[in-house]
């Protein structure tokens, strides 16, 4: 018999979407253990899992939470997310997806994806360069391919991120100084830090 396959969730909760598209959308979040990065401003514990089915995963979420929208994130979903597990939620659920675009969507994977959330650490290991929205990291120093990105993709928003920390007002200075010159882009503030919820 053969053994039926678990996935390593880091955790499983609900609440606001506070980025992107769906921004202030009531979601629950299936959040995958592990990375194939180690991005120094990550702000995400993503390690610890507990190894779930994907009937206990879709089951933790339909008894929990009254939300019809789901995200999976990580860590990094990719690494484990499959159309096993989104088949499960396909027909009742919006289905987002939030990864760094590492690893290529296979399209039986890609086929029961709402919004598709690419948001690139490595321009060198950056694979899925389609989907809905693609949102870039901004520090306070130069990001100067943005007309370049603009050009070699296709994603319905384009979207700069301030990352967080000691530079997070300069950085929110440099996102406005960036879609001045390029319109084509819009700043995304993650709205459930600004209302301290998760």
């Amino acid at each position: 018999m053969k053994e039926e396959k678990k996935y390593k969730v880091n955790e499983i909760f609900e609440s606001i979407q506070g980025e992107g598209i769906n921004v202030g959308t009531m979601s629950a979040f299936v959040r995958f253990s592990k990375c194939n990065m180690a991005c120094t401003f990550c702000d995400t514990e993503f390690a610890s899992y507990t190894e779930m089915t994907a009937i206990e995963i879709y089951n933790a979420v339909k008894d929990n939470f009254k939300s019809k929208m789901i995200s999976f994130t990580g860590g990094e979903p990719m690494l484990q997310l499959d159309a096993e597990l989104l088949e499960l939620f396909g027909l009742e659920y919006y289905i987002q997806v939030e990864t760094n675009g590492s690893i290529a969507i296979p399209s039986n994977v890609v086929n029961y994806i709402h919004c598709l959330t690419v948001s690139p650490k490595d321009a060198k290991r950056w694979e899925q360069k389609i989907g809905h929205d693609l949102k870039f990291l901004v520090d306070k120093d130069d990001l100067d391919l943005l007309d370049e990105i603009y050009e070699d993709t296709d994603f319905t928003n384009y979207y700069l991120q301030p990352i967080d920390g000691d530079f997070l007002n300069e950085n929110r200075q440099r996102c406005l100084e960036l879609i001045k010159v390029h319109p084509e882009w819009k700043i995304s503030m993650q709205i459930h830090k600004i209302l301290n919820v998760r």
